[in-house]
């Protein structure tokens, strides 16, 4: 099969070199179970060079691309931070979302006596996370999260243990 490239009719006949209606060279096409390929347009010519405080009248004569350093000293911050500068890291606050955690755990398992194990550990991490936030804020945060973990840790260990306790004395007086 042959196709003129600039009209994209077809022709069966492989004895044709031009094509009928302009007078173009044919190309031969692969007639296998490929997609046909699609031609799109050229992509539209845009001035993305606007700057509203620098904008004068001979405006659409340029044609920069948008926020080269060069010509938008304005724009010059946003290519002086890489990737990752300290500006867009977050504090570590991962000590006391382990606390809060295990703290919320120690509450909802003390009714089975697991808080005794779970609330020593939101008690533990939440402690640490604390104290790292006080030491050393611009690194940690979370020093809230913590108290609440420890807070929450412990009522699920004291709930734990009186329930350990009731049981206790219930079985030597029963």
């Amino acid at each position: 099969m042959r196709v003129c490239p600039k009209c994209n009719e077809t022709y069966s006949d492989e004895n044709l070199n031009f094509c009928l209606t302009d007078g173009e060279m044919l190309m031969e096409v692969d007639t296998s179970d490929a997609p046909p390929t699609m031609i799109l347009d050229n992509p539209r010519v845009t001035n993305q060079g606007f700057d509203p405080a620098n904008a004068d009248s001979n405006f659409g004569t340029q044609n920069q691309p948008f926020g080269s350093p060069q010509q938008h000293p304005a724009n010059q911050q946003m290519y002086q931070q890489p990737f990752g500068s300290p500006a867009t890291v977050s504090k570590d606050q991962t000590l006391p979302m382990i606390s809060i955690t295990t703290g919320a755990l120690s509450v909802v398992l003390s009714c089975c006596y697991l808080g005794v194990l779970v609330g020593p550990i939101a008690l533990i991490t939440g402690f640490i996370g604390m104290n790292n936030a006080n030491k050393n804020p611009e690194v940690y945060e979370g020093k809230n999260l913590a108290v609440a973990g420890m807070i929450a840790g412990g009522v699920g260990l004291g709930f734990s243990l009186l329930m350990l306790l009731l049981v206790f004395i219930s079985a030597i007086l029963g």
